[in-house]
């Protein structure tokens, strides 16, 4: 799906909250030119702070900053931490065509910012032009 979506759009994939890499390794395993970024403030382990883990290198950079920096196509956000949107940014940012969150609503990001859950206005992906697709797999 990712290789696709990049051939049609151009440009780049970028993880945001990568983490220790994990999922940015097997995508980059399918062949999927993905660019781990991550904030490093949970210090997983010693090798997280600009170094390779796996093979896969962590840019140690806040979700703005790593939005600034690799103008992405496509962001892939695994497990937002509850109560934290990162979606404001990811529409806010002109390059990104679309943004792929994993993890479950409501338990990552916030219930109405993140996922549209309960609100009385339109949540921020609507607002931005962007709609909401669940996959189950």
């Amino acid at each position: 799906y990712l290789k696709t979506r990049l051939a049609e759009y151009g440009g780049t994939i970028v993880e945001i909250g990568a983490g220790n890499g994990r999922l940015a390794f097997f995508l980059q395993q399918r062949g999927v030119p993905i660019v781990a970024t991550d904030d490093c403030s949970w210090k997983l382990d010693a090798t997280h702070d600009e170094k390779s883990r796996r093979d896969v290198k962590i840019h140690d950079l806040p979700c703005d900053q790593a939005l600034a920096t690799y103008s992405p196509s496509i962001v892939v956000c695994a497990w937002m931490p509850m109560y934290n949107d990162f979606t404001a940014s990811f529409c806010a940012t002109p390059s990104v065509k679309e943004y792929i969150l994993i993890g479950p609503a409501p338990l990552c990001g916030h219930a109405f910012d993140t996922w549209g859950f309960h609100g009385t206005t339109d949540p921020i992906y609507a607002r931005f032009g962007f709609t909401r697709t669940p996959l189950l797999e």
